[in-house]
């Protein structure tokens, strides 16, 4: 069975040979076979839709499978963190810096500085990293849609793409 590239070019050099035919039979033989080839894209087209349809239906079954996923983790991540913290407590209340196990060792150290920061407004300007400004493209089409008028720098375009229903 031919590929959808190549029914596609098969089309295309019908269409050209039908524009430049020169006789009426000529151009029924032309129409007949512009005919199979459509109905052989059709063909591609309904294998194509079987085949999208099973391919989506995979992505969602992923997609909920990584979010059931992401969720345990967050679960046995929280876990693990209250374990450290219930440790950590008992520790300090047993005013141990260590605690010996069988497979390994616990121990309270101290933690990198970190900052925190109480009120951005306060902060000099010399510690402040100066960010690029961004274009609300969601804004210019909003505004597009509402005034019928397209910003300088800016083009509103609409493109096609293949959907199935």
């Amino acid at each position: 069975m031919a590929t959808l590239y190549e029914l596609t070019d098969a089309y295309a050099q019908l269409m050209t040979r039908l524009a430049d035919c020169e006789s009426e039979k000529e151009e029924f033989e032309i129409v007949e076979a512009l005919n199979d080839v459509d109905s052989a894209i059709s063909d591609k087209g309904e294998a194509y839709a079987r085949i999208l349809r099973n391919l989506k239906t995979d992505s969602d079954a992923y997609a909920a499978e990584i979010k059931r996923l992401k969720a345990r983790k967050e679960t046995a991540d929280n876990a693990a963190e209250r374990m450290l913290q219930h440790l950590h407590y008992a520790m300090e209340i047993a005013g141990a810096t260590e605690l010996k196990t069988s497979i390994g060792r616990f121990s309270i150290a101290k933690n990198p500085w970190s900052v925190v920061i109480l009120d951005e407004a306060d902060v000099p300007e010399e510690f402040m990293i100066p960010q690029p400004a961004k274009v609300d493209k969601t804004a210019i089409l909003k505004h597009f849609k509402e005034n019928g008028e397209i910003i300088d720098g800016c083009d509103v375009v609409q493109r096609e793409g293949v959907r199935f229903r």
